[in-house]
């Protein structure tokens, strides 16, 4: 029973990072200015890793979704 409580929370972090990602390359994508760009691109950088991190723990290979 915790294996799939893990597992189903685990798969709903990856969601909602997932959405915050989108979010946060839609706001990349219109940012001019180099520094919010480097610190946006930064975020993302971790916003992935804990991702790919909830998604190992859901039984995944690491890699969740494309975002």
């Amino acid at each position: 029973m915790v294996a799939t409580g893990l597992r189903l929370s685990s798969l709903r972090h990856v969601d909602l990072l997932n959405a915050f990602i989108r979010t946060t390359e839609d706001a990349l994508d219109l940012q001019p200015d180099p520094f919010m760009r480097d610190s946006l691109g930064d975020l993302l950088g971790t916003l992935r890793a804990e991702r790919d991190a909830y998604a190992r723990m859901a039984g995944g290979d690491g890699r969740a979704g494309t975002a």
